[in-house]
């Protein structure tokens, strides 16, 4: 798409809708909650995985990084929009597959959408064993997605999808 067309300036009540432009919007608040992250706060982490061992493996990786701590864990879908409302985290580590009535795509579709109510909340972060299952999750909005398998790298990947210098 061509870029807006900026009218020229007739004062100092000039409006040129930027700040409407929802691109804008979004890249404005992930730099100043980038900002914000890196220099004044631990980022909030909520785990969110059926498999104990590999929900316990991401806690002891997280719990290993001093900007990051560990707020909470759930193995369900519907523990994970709970603890996301009762914890006020920064960052929802999502897995896609769960049991109970609904998995990590409609979890994150309601964490995000309780989000965009409030006006803040957490950025979410799917991950699954299969890599097809990225699209769902970043259409649910997920901001990120991480492999299962590349979870070795998981702290350097959060990282770069919140922006956050190592």
């Amino acid at each position: 798409t061509p870029p807006p067309v900026i009218p020229e300036k007739t004062g100092a009540t000039a409006d040129y809708g930027w700040w409407r432009n929802p691109k804008i919007l979004t890249t404005l608040k992930a730099a100043m909650r980038s900002i914000f992250l890196t220099l004044f706060h631990r980022l909030k982490i909520l785990i969110v995985d059926d498999n104990m061992p590999f929900r316990s493996a991401v806690s002891m990786m997280v719990k290993g990084e001093p900007s990051m701590e560990v707020v909470g864990e759930a193995d369900t879908g519907m523990a994970a929009v709970r603890l996301a409302s009762e914890l006020s985290p920064d960052v929802v580590l999502m897995d896609v597959h769960m049991p109970g009535p609904f998995g990590g795509v409609e979890a994150t579709r309601r964490i995000v959408r309780a989000a965009d109510r409030e006006g803040a909340g957490p950025m979410v972060i799917g991950f699954s064993a299969a890599d097809e299952e990225r699209p769902a999750m970043l259409e649910a909005g997920a901001i990120g997605f991480i492999p299962k398998s590349e979870a070795i790298e998981l702290i350097d990947r959060i990282k770069g999808v919140m922006n956050i210098a190592s």
